[in-house]
């Protein structure tokens, strides 16, 4: 039997019914899916994550919740994911947000 792939739906956390805010390997967030809905049509919304709403950006519209997370995902990956040295070395910079 094949081992399941991972899948960026698995760094999203669901707070509240309808609400997912994705985390990275750090545990900060960086996305949120909220799902909508305009009449009998169900989507997601996702937006950057950011503490205060009117600062968050939104990076698209999906009709499913697998391509929300993958989208959200590859658009944090694309913008440059903060990094850190693998041996805990202090030489690296600080955490920076590639939302802002």
């Amino acid at each position: 039997m094949a081992q399941p792939q991972w899948h960026p739906i698995m760094s999203a956390r669901e707070y509240e019914p309808g609400r997912w805010v994705m985390f990275d390997s750090f545990e900060k967030p960086y996305a949120l899916i909220d799902i909508i809905r305009r009449g009998d049509e169900v989507g997601y919304r996702v937006t950057t994550w950011k503490q205060e709403p009117a600062e968050r950006k939104v990076l698209g519209y999906f009709t499913t919740l697998a391509a929300s997370a993958s989208s959200a995902h590859g658009q944090w990956i694309n913008r440059g994911v903060p990094h850190h040295s693998p041996n805990g070395s202090t030489n690296w910079p600080a955490y920076k947000d590639p939302w802002a």
